[in-house]
């Protein structure tokens, strides 16, 4: 009695699995019939939600994997086509339905650029949740960093940043090498940005000329980061200048200081103030 009890269970559970699979296969069918006619992204969506509910509950199965990839990557190929508001969804199915999937990481930009542009307030929490799968994914990781920055968490954006800056990612397929190249010194400049204006404040005046310095060139033209820089090179290399008696190293603080007076912004009137200090104490110097 006990083993046809067993058998019986067994019988069930095979039973049960084979259904799950047709349901599967089906709802797959169903999602790829629309994809091939070039259906809406809106009716798309509940498609392929459907889908990645059938493959969550069939975790570690081959063919639910293979099935799942295949529905990741036409969700992240409808979700590029745009515009934003329909990026931001597809996404959103994306990283709800596939969290770990490889579409998702390299779509992390273009997911974050459209999400910036319809809910910027979404922006940190969806790269501090991106993370947890993509610990070293550099879009994620820059977001993250001018999030903790806005919110004024001074060491995790210094941290953040550095990973970053440390991080090399290829250019995916099909983005031209120049433009890529572009995307990247943009991110970096902000990065080394951060991390300057974070050493600068905790009066660590070495780093933070160094993180500036190389930040420059790279945030050319755009004075809202312009401005800050040169406050913190200005105050940098006064502080270093006066404490190694180097006189060139001090005018070059009013030099940097000088330039944060001319651009408009919160540090305008104290970097002004800074070039009077900075210009009589170099006129005591030898």
């Amino acid at each position: 009695m006990k083993k046809l009890m067993i058998g019986a269970a067994v019988a069930f559970v095979m039973c049960h699995a084979a259904m799950a699979a047709d349901d599967l296969d089906s709802a797959y069918t169903d999602f790829k019939a629309a994809v091939d006619a070039k259906k809406s992204p809106a009716e798309l969506k509940p498609l392929a939600v459907t889908v990645f509910g059938f493959v969550n509950k069939a975790a570690g199965d081959a063919h639910a994997k293979e099935i799942s990839v295949s529905t990741e990557y036409a969700i992240y190929a409808a979700a590029l086509q745009g515009p934003s508001a329909v990026t931001v969804d597809l996404m959103g199915v994306l990283e709800a339905g596939a969290p770990k999937s490889e579409y998702l990481g390299t779509g992390y930009g273009t997911y974050l650029g459209a999400l910036g542009q319809v809910a910027p307030g979404r922006v940190a929490a969806v790269a501090d949740k991106g993370l947890t799968n993509f610990p070293d994914n550099k879009d994620l990781l820059a977001a993250a960093a001018n999030g903790a920055m806005q919110k004024n968490q001074a060491d995790r954006a210094l941290t953040l940043a550095k990973r970053a800056i440390a991080v090399h990612p290829k250019a995916p397929e099909g983005v031209a090498a120049a433009d890529w190249d572009r995307a990247q010194n943009s991110l970096n400049g902000t990065m080394h940005w951060i991390a300057g204006l974070v050493y600068g404040s905790k009066n660590n005046f070495f780093e933070c000329d160094k993180e500036l310095r190389a930040a420059l060139p790279l945030i050319k033209g755009n004075q809202g980061l312009e401005g800050p820089a040169y406050f913190y090179l200005g105050l940098s290399n006064y502080q270093l200048g006066r404490s190694a008696l180097n006189k060139a190293q001090v005018q070059e603080g009013g030099k940097f200081s000088e330039m944060s007076a001319a651009i408009p912004g919160q540090y305008q009137r104290q970097a002004y103030a800074n070039v009077q200090s900075i210009k009589a104490e170099a006129a005591k110097m030898r």
